[in-house]
């Protein structure tokens, strides 16, 4: 797999921006090992298969973890500046079952496997919030799974552009109508309906390309209970969550 297309960004902010980096002890150490990278949208990073050589804390935007399948595409997990990218590899698995690519454009610091393998394995401090975030990560990743077994496209849509506007702090998201497909595990059509719903109600304003959030609060009362449940599950894990206001 070749390297994805990028450019370090130059910037006057803190190198722990990622909300799980920041939280880990030593963390300063940490992000002098870091690189920080520009990664367009719609870029893959990991395929399916590939050797992970590097973990990815996003300081803004979000990736997204898809399965490609005979049928379709469907997202498995999003991953914004509340976590990490390489979960495999830190539980011993050095190669992804997914492909990882950026749904939006994500700014991120990347470390090296091996230097922050070292951390985990001599800081248990670092082992144990890790390890939330692991456990965390794992069950928004189940009631993803009850979501879209339970509830209308409606309230999954609705869910996903609140978790979109937390992670990257953006009211408006561009993003493909394919795309958003992707995400919400239905064909295009569907999406076009989804979407309009939420626009007649006034919560949103979609045009082809672009979503902007014009009623937060609507979005809310909209989706399902999986997008409060999200952020009770990181909550009881003790981690920081992004918000809309943080992003």
């Amino acid at each position: 797999m070749g390297e994805p297309a990028r450019e370090t960004i130059q910037r006057a902010v803190s190198p722990s921006e990622n909300l799980l980096l920041a939280a880990l002890p030593g963390h300063r150490r940490l992000a002098s090992l870091t690189e920080r990278l520009e990664i367009p949208i719609a870029k893959t990073i990991y395929e399916i298969g590939s050797p992970i050589t590097h973990y990815y804390f996003p300081v803004r935007g979000v990736f997204s973890l898809v399965k490609d399948m005979r049928d379709g595409v469907v997202e498995v997990g999003t991953v914004g500046p509340e976590g990490m990218v390489g979960i495999p590899a830190l539980l011993g698995v050095g190669i992804t079952s997914t492909r990882v690519l950026t749904q939006s454009e994500v700014v991120t610091d990347r470390i090296a496997v091996a230097d922050l393998d070292a951390a985990f394995e001599s800081s248990p401090g670092t082992r144990h919030i890790l390890l939330r975030y692991v456990l965390a990560f794992h069950e928004e990743v189940a009631q993803s799974v009850v979501c879209n077994r339970l509830h209308t496209l409606e309230e999954r849509c609705a869910r996903w552009l609140l978790m979109m506007n937390d992670r990257t702090g953006d009211e408006t998201m561009h993003v493909k109508q394919r795309f958003l497909s992707y995400m919400l595990g239905v064909h295009r059509p569907a999406v076009s309906i989804a979407a309009g719903a939420l626009q007649r109600a006034g919560f949103i304003r979609y045009s082809r390309g672009s979503i902007r959030i014009v009623d937060r609060a609507g979005l809310e009362d909209a989706a399902c209970e999986c997008y409060a449940i999200g952020r009770e599950n990181f909550a009881r894990a003790r981690l920081p969550v992004a918000t809309a206001e943080s992003g």
